[in-house]
């Protein structure tokens, strides 16, 4: 019976599911009665000990998830730019600068997700990118204190490079050695995370308003929380192991899917009207905090606080756009979803240049996260009616990259407009974008859409 007992173990160990050891041992000669019997303990015991080993790495996972999120709120990125701003950087400059960081990680992304999928990245690299991410924020620090403009910069390409196989290679890390059905309350970080990230928020900003270099505070905070998380990736014991034998061959697939993709004409509607509103989205989020800073400084809450409070507000919103999107889904179908939605988005930089107040900003900004919660899966949906579940697949894995290649032209032409004729003048132009151009997009791509299945 031990014998028998190690059989099933080396086989369980071997990823071999138990009808399959059941059926072979009992072809081979062994008694069923023994064979149920030795699967039975065997299996209880190997369930105990992946029971306590999901459950450990689920405490570690969520340790360092929680870190992750304090850090992200304490070094907002909205800060970033402000500070980046109160150094004597140019409007033009900071947009050019951030559409950098953007590319930067728009392209990293799929290119570290397509080298992980062919080869074996290991914990160190990842633990290592941790703590040049934990570096970035004390770029900034210095950047600040002597305002060395190139300084931030550099710290801009290093959060961008490191950011992309910190986090992506984390999250792939954490799928590859834990089920979805036993997350535990790793599949509730979302929720719980952007909670802890309010919160930081706001005490961050309150560290700069209320100390005197509070920025050294905050960031340091940041850094600190990251170089925690960083460590916390010692504890893990594994690696991203690759997925499938090969070489990579982004570029030849990218290839093959963007002709099937422009020869759809609804697809390319789609990406067009996609790449502008991503676009507006990016552009924006660049320039918003450095507005409600300098425009609404002296007025609520004052300084920071008044861009924590209008991104606290837009945080929690992202909480309950997912059941808004729902009902919305259910009752009105995914091309009214469209415009809405878009309209929604719109509603956000008109309502800065038309009536910015701190109440009717932090109303707006609410429902931009919503209209773009709603627009995202309206595209799905659309997607999914449009493409077979391979192509499904890859339009998603490259899509961001591909509505991101533009940015190289309508960044700066954006980052032009904020410093030729003021940041109220961008938005306004963002917003009529969405309502003038992206809006009749989507009335196109419901002609289309008709004379294709004849709805």
């Amino acid at each position: 019976m031990q014998d028998l007992k190690k059989e099933v173990r080396e086989r369980l160990a071997n990823k071999q599911s138990i009808e399959a050891i059941r059926l072979s041992l009992i072809n081979q000669g062994f008694l069923e009665t023994d064979v149920d019997e030795a699967i039975s303990s065997v299996s209880h015991i190997v369930s105990k000990k992946n029971n306590k080993k999901n459950s450990a790495l689920i405490a570690k996972g969520f340790f360092k998830e929680l870190f992750d999120r304090l850090g992200f709120g304490f070094g907002s990125q909205q800060y970033i730019n402000i500070l980046f701003f109160l150094s004597g950087a140019s409007l033009f400059f900071i947009g050019i600068i951030n559409g950098i960081r953007v590319l930067l990680i728009a392209l990293l992304t799929p290119l570290i997700d397509e080298w992980t999928r062919v080869k074996k990245l290991s914990n160190s690299i990842i633990i290592l990118n941790g703590f040049l991410f934990a570096l970035s924020f004390v770029l900034i620090i210095l950047a600040k204190r002597f305002n060395l403009i190139s300084l931030f910069i550099v710290s801009f390409i290093v959060s961008a490079i490191t950011l992309v196989i910190f986090g992506n290679s984390y999250s792939k890390l954490l799928k590859q050695n834990l089920k979805p059905e036993k997350m535990g309350i790793l599949g509730r970080i979302s929720k719980i995370g952007l909670i802890i990230t309010a919160i930081s928020l706001f005490a961050s900003a309150y560290i700069m308003d209320k100390f005197t270099n509070g920025y050294l505070i905050s960031f340091g905070i940041a850094a600190g929380c990251f170089i925690i998380s960083a460590f916390t990736l010692f504890l893990f014991k594994c690696s991203i192991h690759k997925q499938e034998a090969g070489t990579i061959n982004l570029i030849k697939d990218l290839k093959t899917h963007i002709g099937l993709f422009l020869k759809n004409k609804i697809i390319l509607v789609l990406l067009i009207a996609s790449t502008i509103t991503a676009f507006v989205q990016t552009i924006g989020n660049f320039y918003y905090g450095i507005f409600i800073y300098t425009f609404l400084g002296k007025t609520g809450f004052g300084g920071f606080l008044n861009v924590a409070v209008v991104f606290i507000v837009a945080t929690l919103a992202s909480l309950i756009a997912p059941y808004i999107t729902r009902m919305n889904a259910k009752a009105y179908g995914k091309f009214p979803m469209l415009v809405f939605g878009t309209l929604l988005i719109a509603i956000m930089p008109l309502t800065y240049f038309y009536n910015p107040n701190l109440v009717s900003i932090s109303m707006a900004t609410m429902l931009g996260i919503l209209g773009a919660a709603i627009v995202g899966v309206a595209h799905g949906l659309l997607i999914l009616d449009l493409l077979h579940e391979a192509d499904r697949r890859y339009y998603f894995r490259v899509s961001n990259l591909l509505i991101t290649i533009p940015y190289i032209i309508t960044i700066p032409i954006g980052s032009y407009i904020a410093q030729a004729f003021g940041l109220k003048t961008l938005f306004l132009v963002l917003g009529l974008t969405l309502v003038c151009i992206v809006m009749p997009l989507y009335l196109i791509i419901i002609m289309l859409y008709s004379r294709k299945f004849k709805v």
